[in-house]
């Protein structure tokens, strides 16, 4: 049950790539000059990349570039630095990112902490990485309550601590707030639906789980580790070639 709740959260956290995209990094110092960075540099000297980012004045989006090329190798305890040094820029500049900018910093933080803390074996490590965790979803709620990524990453946390009917309860209060902020799960980052077919999926809901996947393929609103789950539905229902 552990390796499969930790299958399902890292699935819809993280997204394997081959060759993560590299990071194009604006100097200001040099006008019209753009750095361009590997995952393996930030790996390499990721303390040299954190400097560059704070002294050419990066913007949001251009740390945030950084980070994923971390998670995209499984460097999350990088990703996790340079993320939570981001995070202070944020708190000590308001011109440094709008509150969504700052939450979206805090959730993915959250997310690095929690897929960590499922990948130690270690409890005493992951009773601290699930605290960590925790403490970014308060911070976050304290910059915008009413933001849909908090709590889907509050649902999220419940499912990993093996509270299923308050994960689905988060869930639905985060699709609830994306209607009312207008948005639709084909243009949210982590898709709502998945979370809700995982919760269907480890009740034992096979064929509805199924189901749900298959129209989330359909309409090419795809999560990481939505085939892998198809697969864990239909395995279940007996279809082994399938």
């Amino acid at each position: 049950q552990r390796s499969f709740k930790f299958w399902l959260y890292r699935s819809q956290t993280t997204i394997t790539m081959t060759t993560p995209a590299p990071v194009f990094i604006a100097l200001q110092s040099r006008p019209g000059v753009v750095l361009e960075v590997t995952a393996e540099e930030i790996i390499k000297s990721p303390k040299d990349i954190v400097r560059v980012l704070k002294s050419e004045n990066a913007d949001h989006q251009t740390w945030m570039d950084a980070s994923n090329a971390l998670t995209a190798t499984g460097e999350r305890k990088l990703a996790i630095e340079l993320l939570e040094e981001w995070s202070k820029i944020q708190e000590s500049n308001s011109s440094k990112g709008s509150p969504e900018d700052r939450v979206g910093t805090m959730i993915m933080i959250t997310n690095c902490y929690l897929v960590e803390s499922m990948n130690s074996g270690d409890p005493a490590t992951q009773k601290a990485m699930m605290t960590d965790a925790s403490n970014w979803i308060t911070k976050a709620e304290a910059v915008k309550f009413d933001d849909a990524r908090v709590w889907e990453a509050k649902g999220w946390m419940q499912f990993t601590s093996g509270n299923i009917e308050a994960a689905a309860s988060h869930f639905k209060n985060a699709a609830g707030l994306l209607v009312t902020e207008g948005k639709t799960l084909m243009n949210h980052e982590s898709l709502l639906a998945f979370g809700d077919t995982i919760i269907l999926l480890y009740k034992g809901e096979y064929s509805k789980a199924a189901e749900q996947l298959i129209q989330l393929i359909r309409s090419r609103a795809v999560p990481p580790g939505a085939w892998t789950a198809l697969g864990y539905a239909v395995g279940y229902l007996g279809h082994y070639e399938d």
